[in-house]
């Protein structure tokens, strides 16, 4: 039986997939940081493996944090695409961004790095943060890697094939599993095609134009099904060797 979505259902949150309770974190491995999944609303522990294609942004939260270089033990397993500092004066009053290299201005608290990793094959790697040379490794920690071996695709908050009547829309979702069955974090890497755009097409983020065929974006502000005219259509989603269809029906 279809499951009926309405127009205005929440979008999903990354976490939806996310095994374990919102706002934690993981300690590094010389005790000084901590380590969360930015994907969650407050963060998610570093538990869950990444899925190969996915872009995830790592917080890291200390007491205080010098500059830093950010690296990956191994490319091959993830790299870092970019790292910032966020700098904040007293009680947050006015805060910016900066390299994770360069340090805050004196009357301006660190109050955390965002590090943007991609992973690029399936592998585990240390996820460095280096002080230099007389500091030595302010922090680090192990993130894994793993190809997806299952898909499953949703829109909206119901489960399984959809309903829509036209002009709405519904917030495109995905839970990716390894091989063991374990879920694998994965806030994109999906690509999304749709057999009948004039039906339905997606929006890839909340600006951009409407397209047959998106790598998608789940998580709050996602890319998203917009139905157009009554009809049939199909959503194709691959990721890696996974791939799963998600039957669309629009009513007038």
């Amino acid at each position: 039986m279809l499951t009926r979505v309405f127009l205005g259902s929440l979008l999903l949150t990354a976490c939806s997939f996310h095994v374990g309770p919102l706002g934690t974190s993981t300690q590094g491995e010389h005790g000084t940081a901590q380590f969360a999944y930015d994907a969650c609303l407050f963060g998610c522990k570093i538990d869950s493996a990444m899925m190969v294609g996915t872009s995830e942004i790592i917080r890291v939260t200390a007491i205080a944090i010098p500059p830093v270089e950010v690296r990956s033990s191994d490319d091959g397993a993830f790299s870092v695409s970019a790292a910032t500092r966020h700098c904040c004066t007293a009680n947050a009053g006015a805060c910016h961004d900066l390299p994770a290299n360069e340090a805050c201005a004196v009357d301006e608290t660190t109050s955390s790095l965002s590090i943007s990793v991609v992973a690029n094959g399936a592998g585990n790697a240390e996820l460095v943060l280096d002080a230099g040379q007389k500091a030595g490794v302010f922090d680090s920690i192990a993130l894994d890697v793993a190809e997806p071996a299952s898909l499953a695709v949703s829109c909206g908050t119901g489960v399984g094939d959809v309903s829509l009547a036209s002009t709405s829309s519904c917030s495109l979702g995905w839970t990716a599993r390894a091989a063991n069955g374990d879920v694998l974090m994965a806030s994109t890497g999906v690509t999304m095609t749709t057999s009948d755009p004039k039906v339905a097409d997606f929006r890839a983020t909340i600006l951009s134009a409407n397209e047959s065929s998106i790598t998608a974006l789940q998580g709050m502000l996602g890319s998203t099904l917009d139905a157009h005219s009554a009809g049939e259509t199909t959503i194709q989603a691959n990721a890696g060797g996974a791939s799963s269809k998600l039957a669309v029906h629009v009513t007038p």
